[in-house]
């Protein structure tokens, strides 16, 4: 079912939905809150435009854990990305197809990672995590709250689309590869 959504930001300036869009097929997921980590410790909400993947074992949702680096890595433990904020310390990573790396310690502010075993890379390699959440399944249509009468909730519904027309600069951590990988998103650069 298709549900025409039109959004505008501020002064007639055009938002994240263009067109006629369809509410992601595997129905709302619950989102692991423990895995929201943000720039001052713990997120307390998921924005619009927030690309979503699939933990494989538990079948929790997640920002999906597939950026670029921003810069060339030789033999680096400290990687800069393109967007941090998928990943949390204790997380699996990979670095261009490499082997996988733990995250031991994340600047959000900066969209360092460090790792525990040195990395080489080009820039705009894929940094991808290994839970599956690295495919991304569907993208935020809503902001997502975790509050609720003052106290985190541990799992939150969220949905999101998997269909239609975005503008690519209202999704967060935009990153190419994410015209493949969600083949039914016409996402256009506005």
């Amino acid at each position: 079912m298709l549900d025409k959504i039109i959004t505008y930001d501020g002064d007639n300036k055009v938002g994240l939905v263009l067109s006629d869009v369809r509410s992601y097929l595997g129905g709302p997921l619950f989102f692991d809150v423990s895995k929201a980590q943000g720039a001052n410790g713990q997120r307390n909400y998921l924005e619009q435009g927030v690309v979503i993947g699939k933990i494989t074992s538990s079948g929790k949702a997640r920002i999906c854990t597939k950026t670029e680096l921003a810069s060339e890595a030789s033999s680096a433990t400290d990687l800069t990305v393109k967007n941090a904020l998928p990943f949390v310390v204790g997380d699996s990573i990979k670095v261009n197809n490499g082997s996988a790396t733990e995250i031991t310690a994340i600047d959000y502010s900066t969209n360092v990672i460090t790792v525990a075993d040195a990395q080489t890379a080009d820039a705009n390699s894929l940094v991808v995590g290994t839970d599956g959440s690295e495919v991304p399944v569907m993208i935020t249509i809503n902001p997502v709250n975790f509050l609720k009468a003052e106290c985190v909730l541990d799992d939150v519904p969220v949905e999101g689309i998997d269909f239609g027309k975005l503008n690519q600069n209202k999704v967060t951590g935009f990153i190419d590869s994410f015209k493949t990988d969600l083949p039914h998103i016409q996402f256009v650069n506005i």
